[in-house]
């Protein structure tokens, strides 16, 4: 592996990611209720209940989806591409949630929201893809103890979340506060633009 490499900023990079994917997730359910009250009770008052249901499912639905297909095409697509476009869907999936009512009007407004959705869940799929493969390139004779370091700020960023969705309800909008998830999400993008990643598994030489 090139001596360039930067394990540390690489390990991190992978830590925040996942972190911006489960706060993500704790954010998204402690809006709900506010999001259905101020956008979805007015358009379709009687399907509210149901419509936002789906929209928090089309999450969950994409990440499977991304997850499949980019751990299947890594080597194509490239880790570095994984993570930048994780932070890009992290950044415009809230975005879309939290200005879809300045959008749109009627039914277009909750398939912006459902759009925002679906974007924050392919994020978090490009997110897993990426970090265990990466985790494991870069620490091949310390994988487990990484791998599970790593993985423990997925319930530290659920608990920061839920954390930041209770105490900031009372100050903060509930668009204020999804939006906060586009902080680390820059971040992301930051940090992974400017870092060197290395090569795909099939590029290395035998």
């Amino acid at each position: 592996m090139a001596t360039t490499l930067n394990k540390g900023r690489l390990f991190w990079l992978g830590v925040l990611a996942l972190f911006t994917a489960a706060s993500s997730l704790a954010i998204r359910g402690a809006i709900a209720s506010g999001l259905k009250a101020e956008w979805i009770d007015p358009i379709a008052p009687l399907q509210a209940g149901e419509l936002l249901a789906a929209a928090l499912g089309a999450a969950f639905l994409s990440f499977a989806i991304t997850l499949f297909v980019a751990s299947a095409l890594l080597d194509q697509i490239g880790m570095k591409r994984c993570l930048l476009g994780a932070g890009v869907c992290f950044i415009f999936g809230p975005l879309l949630i939290v200005t879809a009512g300045h959008l749109a009007t009627g039914m277009t407004v909750y398939t912006i929201v459902w759009l925002g959705m679906l974007l924050s869940g392919i994020g978090w799929g490009l997110t897993e893809a990426a970090i265990n493969p990466l985790t494991a390139q870069l620490y091949p004779e310390d994988t487990t103890h990484r791998l599970n370091v790593l993985h423990a700020w997925f319930p530290g960023g659920i608990i920061v979340g839920g954390l930041v969705g209770f105490f900031l309800s009372a100050t903060l909008p509930w668009q204020g506060i999804m939006a906060l998830v586009m902080i680390p999400a820059a971040l992301t993008v930051v940090i992974a633009a400017t870092t060197t990643f290395p090569p795909p598994c099939a590029a290395r030489p035998e």
